[in-house]
């Protein structure tokens, strides 16, 4: 809702408390995860001489899900995410359009291929106009231990 100079993130510290909890039923681990996400209030420059408050809406955050163990060194995850987001305000006025809900589906496979050695694949989905589409990613993790 507004333009500033800084060239990633969103210029506010932000904090997430939350609670996970996770259940083993061998194969197969359940966890779910709730937090809270809150914003830092910042003055930005719009003009030379006027500066804006910006407070970003905090948000409730929820999520669910499972992974089963198809052998020792192979997991596949589903999951489901969301965020609850609150309104931004502009020197104490909300803006029109900037709260909402963020729903995500996602799913992983991980693959340990040696110790110290594993990769991970997930793909998620966007199911809400909040959400990109479809965001898929690749990595690989190496343990120093």
């Amino acid at each position: 809702p507004y333009e500033h100079t800084i060239g990633t993130g969103g210029g506010h510290t932000r904090y997430a408390p939350g609670v996970t909890a996770v259940k083993i039923i061998d194969p197969v681990v359940l966890f779910a995860y709730v937090g809270y996400q809150v914003s830092e209030s910042r003055r930005f420059e719009m003009t030379e001489d006027e500066t804006t408050k910006v407070e970003p809406g905090d948000s409730f955050r929820l999520r669910i899900g499972g992974s089963f163990y198809l052998n020792p060194k192979i997991r596949v995850s589903l999951f489901t995410a969301t965020d609850i987001q609150g309104k931004t305000k502009l020197d104490g006025e909300k803006v029109r359009g900037t709260g909402g809900n963020a729903v995500r589906f996602g799913s992983g496979l991980d693959w340990m291929v040696t110790q110290r050695v594993s990769t991970n694949f997930n793909a998620v989905f966007g199911t809400s106009d909040r959400t990109p589409d479809a965001v898929l990613t690749a990595g690989v993790t190496y343990r120093f231990r």
